[in-house]
């Protein structure tokens, strides 16, 4: 079981990432380098007395389009994760869910959305208030993470957020 990091003002971290995700995510980032890299992020959405936080289990990627400055998946990527995922999963009464991307901006400064990334992440499927987004730089050796919050008049954003790297 996950223990949850609770501090004086009983601020509950969001985001939990086994430390082996973090290392295989900027690995893959490194591997894929000059190009961009792109992988969906697994796990749960968990509840700790009345709030909702993310675990961060496994990742899955698939064929994607890929250059130094873009990365997408294609229709045969997208239908590579899912089976990935269920292959790894084929017996568990509750499996891991998809809950955000992964992405890498192999430019050696700190990474940045571009606004095809903004608006790839705040619709459907990905924009649902929760969903975690991972952004890293291989070179820099940036690792952000971002969660999708709702705004008071409805619309959403990316926050950046503080997490935790966990093991089991």
């Amino acid at each position: 079981m996950l223990t949850i990091l609770i501090m004086q003002k009983k601020v509950i971290y969001s985001v939990y990432i086994l430390k082996r995700i973090a290392r295989d995510l900027m690995r893959f980032s490194e591997e894929e380098l000059p190009n961009e890299a792109l992988a969906k992020l697994i796990g749960y959405r968990c509840l700790f007395e009345g709030a909702i936080y993310i675990k961060i289990t496994d990742w899955v990627t698939g064929e994607f389009e890929k250059t130094r400055s873009s990365a997408s998946f294609t229709n045969k990527g997208l239908r590579d994760c899912s089976l990935m995922l269920s292959e790894r999963y084929p017996d568990s009464i509750n499996p891991p869910r998809e809950i955000g991307l992964f992405h890498s901006h192999p430019f050696g400064t700190e990474p940045f959305f571009s606004l095809k990334d903004l608006s790839t992440f705040l619709l459907f499927p990905y924009g649902t208030p929760g969903n975690v987004f991972i952004i890293a730089d291989p070179i820099s050796k940036y690792f952000k993470v971002f969660q999708i919050r709702g705004a008071i008049d409805g619309g959403l954003f990316l926050a950046p957020i503080k997490y935790v790297l966990y093991s089991t």
